[in-house]
């Protein structure tokens, strides 16, 4: 078992819940419908909107199953916080190397989907903000990038 593996299964979940909320929809397609049935067994084919009890039921248990798999990890957590790469798939104790890289950038990737941190697109490039990108389109406003207490990167204008 590798800690960035983990950590980025609850990235992926909570990046989904971003982008639902601000789509205000998710669907369930027959492509899908499997994984959503792990969360509500009768789950139908079809869009639900933010707000319908499915879409609340759905989200909410992805929420949980995302929150309570980083919960999972405190414990195999080294008291250093220098992640390995792997955990021992017995015991669960962290296993060597130390201190690998693309642990330590999950648990950040994992931290920002959480807090809610949208990264800029690949296709349009421009600044990271919390709740939603930031570029000259939006506000008419500059994205400067400074450190608050909230997470390890916080947005000024």
């Amino acid at each position: 078992m590798k800690y960035f593996a983990t950590f980025n299964v609850a990235e992926q979940i909570f990046d989904a819940l971003i982008t639902w909320n601000l789509v205000g929809s998710l669907n369930v397609t027959r492509v899908n419908i499997k994984f959503f049935r792990q969360f509500d067994s009768l789950v139908l084919l079809g869009k639900y909107n933010k707000g319908s009890l499915t879409y609340n039921k759905l989200t909410s248990a992805l929420r949980a199953w995302a929150e309570n798999t980083l919960v999972s990890l405190e414990g195999r957590t080294p008291a250093d916080f220098v992640l390995p790469l792997n955990m021992n798939e017995t015991t669960g104790e962290p296993a060597p190397p130390e201190g690998a890289l693309r642990s330590q950038v999950a648990v950040l990737g994992a931290h920002n989907a959480y807090s809610g941190v949208i990264p800029p697109s690949w296709a349009h490039g421009g600044g990271y903000l919390k709740n939603g990108p930031k570029n000259s389109s939006v506000n008419g406003h500059d994205c400067s990038l400074e450190v608050d207490s909230e997470s390890q990167l916080g947005f000024g204008f």
